[in-house]
Formats: C-alpha cells, structure tokens, sequence
C-alpha cells in the first residue's frame, strides 16, 4: 500500500501489478477481476455491491457517465498499459466502460455515512440488518483506506484525523471509527492532493472535538466499566458494558485485583456486554481462580452465558442477575 496521486500509473517493477487498489490504476484491475461473463453482468455486481452497503438502490449519473468515458484518455492509456503487463483480465475497453460506469453511480452524503457506518460494523448494514459482506473483508479494506484511501495525503490525514478513509475527485470523502461510527462528506472544490477541502476540514474538527482518533488512548477503565458499587458489606459488583475485548478485560481484572483487600466476594456483571472475546474469556476465567486461590469468591452475572462459553468451570459461579449473586 502507498498513498499516491488519485491518476498515478503506478504498479509494482517487478510483477507489474498494480499496488494500490485505492487509485484508477488498481480500481481498473480491480473491475477486471470481478467473475462475470458480460460487462453489464459486471456492473450489475457492482451496483448491487455498492447499494447493499448503502441501503437503497443506487442510479447511474447518465451525463456523468458520458463525461468520464469522453474525457478518459489517460485511464484508456493505463488499461492499455495494464493489458500490455499480462495483468488486465478482459478487453481493456470493456473494462474501463463499467470502470467509467461504476465511477458514476449517484450517491449523497447520507449514502456515504452509511456506507462508512456499515464498515464500522464489521459487513453489517446498520438500518437493513444486512451483513453486506465478511469481516474478514472489512479489516483487509480498512487496512488499505488509513494507508491510501487520501491518495498522497493519506499520511497527513492519519496523523490530523486517524480514521480510515476513502476520498474520491467528485468530492466526497466516506470515513469510518471501526466498531463506533461512519462519516459521510460532500463538497466538491478540491485540494492539490485530490480531496475535497471542506470535507476534510470537517473531519478534522470532528475527529478533534470528540476525540474520534483511533489512536486515542482511553482513560483507565472508563472504557469498560460502567459502574462500581458495594452491594452489601463485603460484596462490591462491577458491571460493564459495551464489547469486553482483551484490553477491556485487562482493565477490569487489574481493578478487581487492586480492590482485592476492600472485599470478601467480587460479582463481576456482564448483562450489558455486547460481545467478548476469546482472550477476554481467558484473563476472567483465570480471574476468578485467583479469588478463590486467596480464599475469596468470584460470581458472575451472565445470564446470556457469553463469557461461560467453552467454560464450563465457570457455570457453578454463574448467576442470572445481580440480586441472585449476592442472595
């Protein structure tokens, strides 16, 4: 991956492969590789592609369209220098009609937001509930976006906003927080680099006034737990919230460990977890058998059984709710 001019002929000396999927030379390849037998079929993939991620049916722009196949005699080279390399899949002038055509799909900024909302849920369409593809996908993607997603400013816009992105020269940036949330901008006057320039001027702010970066380093703890108390004399309950991940975990167990003198029973409550994680599992198994190795008790409020999960010694300290814990 390399940020690069959005119209940079650059592939790769020694494979002659495109390097960088996130400019014309890689998207050129990139359409030439999707399995279809006609080049309608293959925009027909494409379309339907692009709409399930934003929710609605995308139209094609017919006078865009004509304008990118008209005035697309640079694009016309890189095809045809790509086909020269062994590496284009497909007669060059098929492949750069549903190139142009993909390219001239209508969207609005709302479409965008969702788009980037759908890539923060790991495939998931967030208002169809549709998984749009695998999460496996979704991290290989991201990865590309921070990397080149703003073309040759693709460092400076890590370093002022820390988001993955993807900008395009009509305009519009699409940038998403995995797991919290997805952007969508629209402005169509454009910097030297190729990216709109109040597009990125809004996500700045954005990133700056509420800490969107996604190399924020959260306070202790503030992340995971949600509340802290002592349910009677002795017995101090920790509820969390949110997805409990290996860091979250962390957290919570150096906390119980530090409060381990304040308290004869530790009722950890994962009622309001949304998802956890193998390694998570592991640090609150091993947890609990610290407790009871210095004499004291560990429960656990699981009544959806996702931390028990392959645990099964953890099912006889297991309770549904917090007042059976401490009953």
């Amino acid at each position: 991956p390399s940020g690069e001019a959005f119209n940079e002929i650059s592939v790769d000396r020694a494979t002659k492969i495109p390097k960088n999927p996130m400019i014309n030379a890689g998207a050129i390849a990139a359409v030439s590789l999707i399995p279809a037998d006609t080049p309608d079929e293959r925009f027909a993939l494409i379309q339907d592609f692009y709409s399930a991620f934003a929710g609605r049916r995308l139209e094609l722009d017919h006078d865009v369209y004509a304008s990118e196949k008209a005035t697309g005699s640079r694009n016309r080279a890189i095809g045809y220098m790509l086909q020269s390399f062994g590496v284009l899949d497909g007669d060059p002038d098929e492949v750069l009609d549903v190139y142009y055509r993909q390219c001239s799909l209508r969207v609005t900024s709302t479409d965008l937001a969702k788009m980037g909302a759908t890539f923060a849920r790991g495939g998931v369409n967030p208002q169809t509930g549709r998984r749009v593809t695998g999460a496996s996908v979704i991290k290989r993607t991201l990865s590309v976006m921070v990397t080149c997603g703003m073309y040759d400013a693709a460092g400076d816009w890590v370093s002022a906003v820390g988001m993955p992105a993807k900008s395009g020269v009509g305009g519009g940036i699409v940038a998403v927080l995995p797991g919290q949330l997805g952007i969508g901008t629209y402005s169509p006057l454009l910097d030297e680099k190729g990216n709109s320039v109040r597009g990125v001027r809004l996500c700045r702010s954005l990133s700056e006034h509420l800490g969107l970066h996604f190399l924020t380093v959260s306070r202790d703890s503030r992340a995971t737990l949600r509340a802290t108390y002592d349910a009677a004399p002795g017995i101090r309950v920790y509820e969390t919230h949110g997805d409990l991940l290996f860091s979250g975990a962390e957290q919570v167990v150096r906390r119980v460990d530090r409060e381990r003198d304040n308290f004869g029973i530790a009722i950890l409550d994962v009622s309001r977890v949304d998802d956890i994680d193998d390694a998570a599992r592991a640090l609150l198994a091993g947890m609990s058998a610290a407790l009871r190795a210095e004499g004291k008790d560990g429960y656990l409020v699981d009544p959806d059984g996702i931390v028990i999960r392959n645990r099964p010694e953890l099912e006889a300290v297991r309770f549904r709710t917090a007042d059976d814990a401490v009953a």
